[in-house]
């Protein structure tokens, strides 16, 4: 296990341990040293009872912090071996944990009060039904269920169109195929995917995957039919209930609400698409714990086939139907209707059409908040932040239009590089982006001329990739260069603050030139050669440099071998997201202690504020104590959070 991910499950384990207790933390811990294991392997390992285990197992996966598997069984030469569950921790999940209070924030601004609650009660529980959303975020807002169901359930709508909202992976999943190591495969020189290459081992993974998850990725945005319909009959009674209002006439408000239930039902019907069963929470035959849902599918943005095999991809959406995605109707699973896949969209949801599906409908669906949208929207800000502190507010503009026109085709958060647009289509998307009150008035903007500025810079970060189909010029964003440039810029804020202006002069000088002698870097950078050796030797004891060797003989002695420094980035970008992990470890730790240090005053504080009255006198030396605790728990959690922000750009981003 690499440093970096030791941290990280360091920091998942004490989160899982404070948030559910010592057995569900013990039952992680289990999960991150061993990897995959099953109900008796976690006996064994925890020396726990299985029903302790099972019960620690439900709750992990209710609270998304780790996955279910169903391992099929298989003829084997003792013979046949039964299915069994395995389990697999969750830990990129866990720590998303210090980010909730930035989700919660960044929905309330885009979606409103209604969407904050709805979002909060999932981060709180989990994984809900719908009937459950509703009435635990109408207990919320302390208002009557009947008075804001239908806002509740509009809102719902919204979110699981905008990918916030998604539903919970079925337990039934089979395992993922595991990917060879690549110091494990031969590397071959051929351009193609050769047998045996690292490429062609990743091509295999990839279309290994089961028909389950396939079926799942095409219905993971969907919205059941019952929902919709509610939703729609619900307009239509409040459409007919206008129109008698405004007419007086009772038999056409009821004429005008027949054609929009009719409407309604022919929506439903037309975008309706079946998808996979989920199974009942419960034990499995040979005595896993098996609830329904277990952690989030990979995705994929296409869709199978029309009328040919449901493993079959197709190629990706044409123009038109990548302008069309901001504003095409909810995908509606209704069942027994004829599966359609939806458009492709952010966290992998399918595109383009599909033949019948022959899985049902589930009866129970459990929905949870999916996290990768959130971190999708982040970085995304953190890109236009770079683009107006490089250019100006125009191109932050521009680039904003981009990106939001090309979300819903990417596949995963880490994308590369954003989806091909045309001038045209990155205009239409800034006027509907100003429309709708996301951009200020771009009046008197040449996006053209911004967007050949932009790709002609020397930053390359975004690229002109010939001519559209209206014979305009088309771009794409290079974001894995933008994030490249925003880390590069997060290490060279820590190298100054360490070693100086001049540490930093050198730190550049190495990052721009590659491998240099010492007297070339004094000599560059106008620095003493004394004063270079002390800060070069400084650098490489906190890893930011590298020292190579490069001898004259076989004997390697030092009076005949060349000494010259380097930069990495991939070696000190993984250094530093293992020292972020390390340093929120120890914030999260001490801001515990220090809660732990006041339990006593902490309860009696809580008490009085649930009760509403106030049965005792704080003295003075508790009153120093809570204004001391209330400063350095401000700190603590103020730095928490900035080192999440980090965390996200280094590892999540």
């Amino acid at each position: 296990m690499n440093t970096r991910k030791q941290f990280a499950c360091d920091l998942a384990i004490r989160l899982v341990h404070d948030q559910y207790g010592d057995a569900v933390g013990k039952i992680f811990k289990q999960l991150c040293s061993k990897g995959q294991l099953s109900l008796p392997d976690l006996i064994r390992g925890t020396g726990m009872s299985a029903h302790m285990v099972k019960q620690s197992l439900l709750i992990l996966i209710q609270q998304n912090c780790i996955n279910a598997y169903l391992q099929p069984g298989e003829e084997t030469i003792r013979g046949p071996r039964p299915s069994v569950y395995v389990y697999e921790a969750l830990v990129d999940r866990v720590l998303q944990i210090i980010r909730y209070a930035r989700f919660l924030l960044h929905i309330r601004d885009e979606a409103g009060e209604v969407a904050e609650h709805i979002v909060a009660q999932l981060l709180q529980e989990g994984r809900l039904r719908m009937d459950q959303v509703l009435g635990s975020v109408a207990a919320r807002m302390q208002k009557p269920q009947e008075e804001v169901a239908d806002s509740i359930r509009n809102t719902f709508i919204s979110l699981v169109q905008a990918h916030y909202v998604e539903r919970s992976a079925p337990c039934s999943l089979p395992p993922p195929a595991i990917r060879p190591h690549p110091n494990s495969v031969r590397q071959r020189k051929s351009r193609t995917a050769a047998s045996g290459s690292e490429a062609y081992a990743a091509d295999q993974a990839g279309a290994m995957r089961s028909f389950e998850e396939v079926s799942f990725d095409k219905q993971r945005f969907k919205v059941p039919a019952e929902l919709a319909l509610e939703m729609f009959a619900a307009t239509a009674a409040e459409a007919g209930a206008a129109a008698a209002a405004a007419a007086g006439d009772a038999a056409g408000s009821g004429g005008e609400g027949g054609e929009a239930g009719q409407k309604a039902d022919g929506d439903a019907n037309g975008d309706g698409a079946s998808g996979d069963g989920e199974a009942e929470r419960g034990v499995s035959p040979d005595g896993d714990a098996s609830p329904e849902g277990a952690g989030p599918a990979v995705g994929s943005k296409r869709g199978a086939r029309e009328g040919g095999d449901e493993l079959a991809f197709k190629a990706a959406p044409t123009k038109k139907a990548k302008m069309r995605a901001g504003t095409a109707r909810p995908d509606v699973a209704a069942p027994g209707a004829p599966a359609r896949a939806g458009g492709g969209g952010a966290g992998g949801s399918g595109g383009g059409g599909g033949g019948p599906s022959p899985v049902a409908e589930p009866a129970v669906v459990l929905w949870r908040v999916n996290t990768d949208e959130f971190n999708r929207r982040f970085r995304h800000a953190a890109m236009v932040a770079l683009i107006r502190e490089k250019f100006d507010e125009d191109a932050a503009a521009v680039v904003t239009a981009m990106l939001a026109a090309g979300r819903p085709f990417e596949g995963s958060v880490k994308e590369e590089r954003s989806v091909q647009l045309s001038e045209e289509e990155v205009e239409a998307t800034a006027q509907k982006l100003v429309s709708g009150g996301t951009l200020k008035s771009l009046a008197g903007v040449d996006v053209p001329a911004v967007l050949r500025t932009l790709a002609n810079d020397s930053f390359d970060m975004f690229t002109h990739v010939g001519t559209g189909p209206q014979g305009s010029a088309s771009y794409v964003v290079n974001s894995q260069r933008i994030m490249d440039l925003i880390m590069l810029k997060q290490v060279e804020a820590v190298v100054k603050c360490r070693y100086d202006a001049a540490g930093l002069r050198v730190f550049r000088l190495l990052a721009l030139r590659g491998q240099l002698e010492q007297k070339q870097i004094a000599d560059l950078a106008m620095l003493p050669p004394k004063d270079t050796r002390e800060l070069l030797y400084r650098m490489l004891s906190g890893g930011f440099v590298m020292l190579q060797d490069i001898p004259k003989t076989n004997d390697r002695a030092p009076s005949r071998t060349f000494y010259t420094w380097r930069v990495h980035l991939t070696s000190l970008s993984d250094a530093t997201a293992a020292q972020l992990y390390r340093a929120a470890g120890r914030v999260y730790q001490r801001l515990k202690h220090e809660m732990e240090k006041e339990k006593e005053l902490l309860g009696l504080i809580e008490t009085a504020r649930e009760t509403g009255t106030v049965t005792f006198t704080l003295t003075t030396a508790q009153r120093a104590a809570a204004a001391r605790l209330k400063r350095v728990s401000e700190v603590m959690e103020a730095s928490l959070q900035h080192l999440d922000e980090m965390i996200a750009i280094f590892n999540d981003f």
